[in-house]
């Protein structure tokens, strides 16, 4: 009977120790569960503050890059109003140029627009090189602006495109060209060939010389701005004078060319008779001696291959002569003598 009683007392001893461990297991699988909950928890909150904070950090990124394009727009226009004031200051004296040359008044606009279009292509470039590149990249573009002078307001011609360029320099120096007496027997069409290609424009400060009494004289000069002070030395013969806006010099040179039986030796110039000093400064074309010396040649260089009716169809359009017939221009003979076309 004992034994029986042992033997149902440890059953139960077991089965409560069994129940026991089995409420701990459980214990502890709760435990676990719950502590994997925790770690499930901690690690959301760490996503979560790291989330934020990749958040934070790029909407502080983008207020930075933000404040910096607002920096960069404003430094931008900054420059960009500096250089649009310039550029305005410089037209604004291309224009005073321009009306100081009352034979310009017809290509005036065509003028403008081109400058205005020279002015656009520059801006458009530094607007482009400072959103692309930097802001420093375009102040270099505007410093390289300024030292080659994109149009120069005090001398605004070599700026120019190539036929603006001619046909301003015809518009002034036609007119000159057909006051000296030695080219007045020239065809208006040479002395327009003459005006476009063969004149070199020249500038002097002002009390500068230009040429002295005694020196080879080696072109032709025709003023078209400023007053120069012409004058000799000699005491037994002293003269003064003056050239102003419209004059030339050096008629003799013309003289020694022509009638020089060669043409290509330059060395034997004729002298200046007078010096010439500028009173103020001068804005010139001149007509250089070896230039000079290429008159006979120049209507044959520029159409002399060309049959008739194609040169004069090609003459009419680049000097808006209508494409009339030859004899409404000139007619050319030649005199086998002295290789010389004359205007009948």
């Amino acid at each position: 009977m004992q034994q029986d009683k042992d033997l149902i007392m440890y059953m139960q001893w077991e089965g409560k120790r069994q129940l026991e461990e089995a409420r701990q297991k459980q214990l502890e699988d709760a435990r676990q569960l719950e502590e994997a909950r925790q770690r499930q928890l901690e690690e959301a909150r760490q996503l979560e503050e790291a989330r934020q904070r990749q958040l934070e950090e790029a909407r502080q990124r983008q207020l930075e890059e933000a404040q910096q394009r607002l920096k960069k727009a404003q430094q931008l226009e900054k420059l960009m109003g500096s250089w649009k004031s310039e550029m305005e200051a410089k037209k604004m004296k291309i224009l005073e140029w321009i009306d100081r040359q009352p034979r310009l008044k017809e290509i005036r606009q065509t003028i403008i627009d081109q400058v205005d279009g020279m002015f656009t292509e520059e801006e458009n470039l530094i607007m482009s090189v400072a959103e692309d590149q930097s802001l420093f990249a375009a102040k270099s573009i505007i410093s390289r602006s300024e030292h080659k002078a994109i149009v120069d307001a005090e001398n605004p011609l070599p700026h120019f495109p190539l036929f603006t360029r001619r046909r301003i320099q015809q518009l002034l120096c036609l007119p000159l060209l057909q006051k000296v007496p030695l080219l007045q027997s020239e065809s208006e069409f040479k002395l327009k060939l003459i005006s476009r290609d063969f004149l070199k424009q020249v500038d002097y400060n002002e009390n500068s010389y230009i040429v002295r009494e005694g020196e080879p004289l080696d072109a032709l000069l025709f003023i078209t701005r400023g007053i120069v002070w012409t004058y000799t030395t000699c005491p037994a013969n002293r003269q003064t004078g003056c050239l102003k806006t419209d004059d030339f010099y050096g008629d003799e040179l013309l003289e020694w060319v022509f009638k020089s039986p060669f043409l290509s030796d330059l060395s034997n110039l004729p002298f200046s008779t007078r010096t010439l000093r500028c009173h103020t400064k001068v804005e010139a074309f001149a007509l250089t001696a070896g230039n000079i010396s290429k008159f006979e040649q120049i209507e044959d260089t520029y159409f002399g291959s060309m049959p008739q009716k194609r040169g004069r169809v090609l003459k009419g359009l680049i000097f808006g002569t209508n494409a009339r017939r030859p004899s409404d221009y000139m007619s050319l003979t030649v005199d086998q003598k002295d290789k010389k076309a004359e205007v009948r």
